[in-house]
């Protein structure tokens, strides 16, 4: 461990509750490497702890470490379902639905999601905004545009807090889907205003901006994308995602560089 934590002579329980405040608070401050050895820690005092395994995932998953979270959510999904945790269980799988969509592997995502919509129905009647949110990924090529939007819409009303940062982001993601690059990037500035003012964790921050930057790219915005890759690279760099960082910044130096022909070009005419 990078730094220590007293623990003294606490309970197990009492323990884990100490590593679970430190390491959220590490979170907080982008300091994901040391808060995911904390996790760790506290796995191995108390194995059957949901709580711990559900925020590593998210830690790794800041961390753009997704073969490693996803590893860590599923054996969180079977320890829910053996616990009789159904609200765990489900939340472990819809972080692997959303890793399944992030890669493209949509129909497994699709077969995995009907184990959640029926696991969510059956124990509190109503999806959850995860569920809508990796529906309306996951049914990509399947279902209209507007009909996914739906979904989205449907997720933001019942959200609370940061998780709206995170369906106005798939929002954003979903325009640029369909080439709608200006609502794209309403979708984004809103939901780095929200991520902001709601305290979402850095590495959410980290990613709106970055999706910010990359549909500015897209728009042949290259002047304004060149400064908003730029940031993205530092807050990934803040948070140890070294090697993405890398690529923004070279992305950012391709964005200057296409600018710079532009102006060109305007010069001559």
């Amino acid at each position: 461990m990078s730094e220590d934590v007293p623990l003294g002579p606490l309970s197990r329980a009492s323990a884990v509750g100490v590593l679970l405040r430190v390491a959220r608070r590490r979170i907080a401050t982008g300091r994901l490497a040391g808060a995911a050895e904390l996790l760790r820690q506290a796995i191995e005092i108390e194995p059957n702890g949901m709580a711990a395994r559900i925020t590593l995932g998210d830690c790794l998953i800041d961390r753009r470490r997704f073969s490693e979270a996803r590893r860590v959510l599923e054996t969180g999904y079977l320890l829910g379902r053996h616990l009789g945790d159904r609200f765990a269980s489900a939340a472990c799988l819809n972080r692997v639905i959303a890793l399944c969509c992030r890669r493209g592997s949509t129909a497994e995502a699709r077969q995995l999601l009907q184990q959640v919509i029926r696991a969510e129905l059956d124990t509190r009647g109503a999806l959850s905004t995860a569920t809508l949110v990796n529906l309306s990924r996951a049914m990509r090529g399947t279902w209209s545009m507007q009909r996914r939007w739906r979904l989205l819409r449907g997720a933001m009303r019942i959200a609370k807090g940061a998780e709206r940062a995170e369906i106005l982001q798939a929002t954003g993601r979903l325009f640029v889907e369909g080439s709608d690059l200006d609502s794209a990037l309403r979708a984004f500035d809103e939901a780095r205003r929200v991520a902001e003012r709601m305290r979402a964790t850095p590495g959410r921050r980290a990613a709106v901006v970055s999706d910010q930057g990359l549909a500015l790219v897209k728009a042949g915005r290259y002047a304004v994308a060149v400064g908003m890759l730029r940031e993205a690279a530092q807050r990934h760099e803040q948070i140890g995602n070294h090697h993405w960082a890398a690529k923004l910044a070279r992305l950012s130096r391709r964005a200057w560089r296409a600018q710079q022909r532009l102006d060109e070009i305007a010069k001559r005419n």
